[in-house]
């Protein structure tokens, strides 16, 4: 068992295999595999009964590196609004060492269906469209793509 410090989170299983559980104890956040009497198919978890994550979203973002921390105010506005529409944000990474114009974002929907309904919704939510807006008046990336991960734990 591996122990830091987090909130509940379990991984999709969808065999009789062990899964993957992160847990908070005493303020430690532990990380261990147990087994499953049956499969997930529903995409639920084993402990809670939420849905689980299984679509992640990797924004890689080529930045104007005079424009970093507008680039981090931009960061700041989305996390948020991706929580709102049932998105678990992971952060956005920004250039430490190495090249100084590259960050990449992290989040994650319940499906690839999830995520969709997020962007459709995402286009005509006002706080959306007002941090569309503030990208527009900074441009403070240059270009992005954006690539989905599936995590895989064992």
């Amino acid at each position: 068992m591996l122990c830091m410090g987090a909130e509940v989170r379990h991984f999709e299983n969808r065999s009789l295999k062990p899964v993957v559980v992160v847990s908070t104890t005493g303020g430690r956040q532990c990380m261990e595999t147990k087994s499953v009497r049956g499969h997930l198919d529903s995409g639920t978890s084993i402990l809670t009964g939420r849905a689980t994550l299984l679509v992640t979203c990797q924004v890689r973002y080529v930045l104007d590196p005079f424009k970093v921390k507008e680039f981090e105010a931009y960061g700041k506005m989305w996390i948020p609004l991706v929580e709102k529409f049932g998105g678990k944000h992971h952060g956005y990474f920004m250039p430490g060492e190495g090249d100084s114009n590259i960050a990449l974002a992290l989040f994650s929907f319940a499906s690839l269906a999830a995520y969709e309904t997020y962007r459709s919704q995402a286009a005509t939510d006002p706080e959306c469209r007002a941090a569309m807006r503030y990208y527009e008046e900074t441009r403070c990336f240059l270009s992005y793509e954006r690539t989905f991960f599936r995590p895989v734990f064992e």
